[in-house]
């Protein structure tokens, strides 16, 4: 049993030394859809979201309605995200 966990070990470690970061900052960079900007419209609840960053910041004021499509229409993912960030509009309690 402990022949079997070195060599996982071992395995674990070789594999990990092989494998390199991923950058995915940036729309238009190598993985940028992984970005939560990257424009790929969805729709939850009969609502489109035309990034996650949308739908994530969006949920910062989930049930006022009236913030919620404040952040789902924004222009961009970056504003989505300053309005999301704002402290001047009151988030939900449980955030």
């Amino acid at each position: 049993m402990e022949k079997l966990e070195d060599e996982e070990a071992k395995e674990t470690k070789e594999s990990s030394a092989d494998t390199k970061p991923i950058y995915f900052f940036g729309v238009k960079k190598a993985y940028a859809g992984f970005s939560n900007f990257y424009k790929a419209e969805f729709t939850v609840a009969g609502k489109t979201y035309p990034t996650s960053e949308h739908y994530f910041q969006a949920m910062k004021f989930y049930p006022n309605e009236e913030l919620t499509e404040k952040v789902r229409t924004a222009k961009n993912a970056l504003l989505a995200k300053r309005l999301g960030g704002s402290r001047k509009l009151p988030l939900r309690s449980d955030w």
